[in-house]
């Protein structure tokens, strides 16, 4: 056995054995050397090898003649070898195991930081290391909260890769061969870990903070970690992981996470038709305990801005997958009309962008001819065969990588279009924004949430997500001025009675209803 079809191996069974020793309700279990069928197994194999061991004198002619007839020419060591590996392999998992049965994590107890005599909150939040915003609407949320509850803010680590889980000891080659997989089961191991028992109601964000054990919660859900569910073939696809492990992994987490689930006691606030759905189909939520929960940008609806028939393209997105940045830059491409495309945000996936529109702008590549594998559906620059083109910017699309809020308002103010072409996207604010402001919305057939703010010929176009329909509805805008400011006042009525008081007085109402089930008098 190669050393890389050890890690393989020993990754594999890593992911098995989390998957049966975390499960909340597991059963004592005996002594793994008396119950794990590998360990017989591979001592069987040992036993075989050894008995085909060459004997010797004549007779190792006639055991050498023998096997070359029936085409088994592995010699009598490589067999050895290779079973003595298998026990050794075996005597590790079973070690594991033995560890991982008598490993009890110490609670992470907390405690309200504040007692005025109103009913305490914790906000449970992972921490990304980032401030985008999300960060900014929990933050303006909990601003609006603290005027009825006492607000404790509770970060879970959602970076920090692990060296050990549940007692088991989680290694580099592990890491390398799915790195998604052991930061996600990281995190779920220190929610688990959480005792909020101190607190009245609990708001969890996300995911997979709707995992928290409390008997009173309002989870404000928009997914659940989507590489492992909705998006789990895509991921793989992209080549983030190999496809079979992939699928390993994805089974795991959502077994993982459907027996920590409180399906009777929680109430999701789901951000979207789209998301309620998963909710259903994922986990079989009871539509009883879901409400849909439209929220509105934390600065609420801003005043209408003036028609600019003449001003740029705007995307406002983070260069993530499956954000597609690169059908933006692909249709800009694609467009007949000499119009700047200004792309508003950084990300991991920036140098792929950049790259994609230099290319394009050389004539290294056709835009006819691009693949989805090509503009979005890759691994970014984590991607082997992948390298940074050597050509210039083309011109055509500006990169704004460290707009502050004030101007990236601006730069949507003053818009022509603003383009929201996420795919199956949970909700998105962008489309808000940009209908609030009286701008044109193009979005895509398989937008997902975006579908339900935006509605094809009356405030916005829904194009096919290739850059020829994109580019195609781009330029029917610019081409008709009067149609697009049309399109632009319409969206604003739709949104003009939104607010961001009622989308915090939604979640304040939800997390009074949780506390009278502690006092139903």
């Amino acid at each position: 056995m190669s050393e890389r079809e050890r890690d393989d191996a020993l990754t594999v069974d890593m992911i098995r054995t989390i998957g049966e020793i975390s499960r909340p309700d597991r059963p004592g279990h005996e002594h793994p050397l008396t119950t794990d069928a590998r360990f017989g197994d591979a001592l069987d194999a040992l036993t075989d090898s050894v008995a085909r061991l060459e004997p010797p004198g004549a007779a190792r002619q006639v055991v050498r003649r023998a096997r070359s007839l029936t085409g088994d020419d592995r010699s009598p060591a490589e067999e050895l070898h290779r079973a003595l590996d298998a026990v050794v392999h075996a005597f590790h998992q079973l070690d594991h195991r033995t560890k991982a049965e008598r490993f009890r994590p110490e609670p992470r107890i907390v405690r309200p930081v504040t007692s005025t005599g109103r009913p305490t909150l914790a906000i449970v939040k992972p921490s990304w290391g980032s401030n985008g915003g999300f960060e900014r609407h929990i933050a303006t949320l909990a601003d609006a909260l603290a005027a009825e509850f006492d607000v404790t803010h509770v970060d879970v680590d959602g970076v920090t890769r692990p060296s050990m889980l549940w007692g088991l000891p989680v290694n580099g080659p592990m890491l390398a061969r799915h790195d998604g997989f052991f930061l996600h089961a990281a995190l779920i191991e220190r929610i688990d870990r959480l005792d909020l028992s101190a607190f009245d109601v609990v708001l969890t964000t996300q995911p997979s903070t709707y995992l928290v054990d409390h008997p009173r919660k309002v989870a404000l859900f928009y997914h659940q970690p989507r590489q492992f569910y909705d998006l789990a073939d895509r991921f793989a696809e992209a080549g983030f992981a190999d496809a079979e492990l992939h699928r390993l992994a994805s089974e795991t987490i959502r077994d993982m996470e459907r027996h920590r689930l409180d399906r009777g006691g929680t109430h999701w606030l789901a951000g979207s038709d789209e998301v309620a759905e998963r909710l259903r189909h994922w986990w079989d939520i009871d539509p009883e305990h879901i409400e849909v929960h439209r929220t509105t940008p934390p600065g609420g609806i801003a005043d209408p801005a003036p028609a600019t028939p003449d001003g740029p393209v705007v995307m406002v997105s983070r260069h993530e997958w499956p954000k597609r940045a690169g059908l933006a830059v692909a249709a800009a491409h694609a467009m007949r009309t000499d119009r700047e495309v200004v792309l508003i945000g950084s990300g991991s996936r920036l140098e792929r962008s950049r790259s994609l529109d230099a290319d394009l702008g050389a004539g290294a590549r056709s835009v006819e001819g691009l693949t989805d594998t090509e503009i979005w559906q890759h691994a970014g620059v984590m991607d082997p065969a992948w390298t940074a083109s050597t050509a210039p910017p083309s011109g055509r699309v500006r990169f704004v990588t460290d707009a502050d809020d004030a101007e990236r308002d601006r730069l949507v103010a003053g818009a022509s279009v603003v383009l929201c072409l996420a795919h199956r996207e949970d909700h998105g604010h962008t489309p808000i924004e940009a209908m609030a402001l009286g701008k044109p919305v193009v979005i895509c057939t398989d937008g997902g949430g975006l579908l339900e703010s935006v509605e094809h010929e009356v405030t916005g176009l829904v194009a096919d997500p290739t850059p020829a329909a994109v580019a195609a509805a781009i330029d029917g805008l610019l081409d008709d001025p009067a149609r697009a400011e049309r399109f632009g006042r319409a969206g604003r009525e739709r949104v003009s009675g939104m607010s961001w008081a009622t989308s915090a007085a939604e979640v304040a109402d939800a997390l009074r209803r949780q506390l009278a089930r502690r006092n139903p008098d």
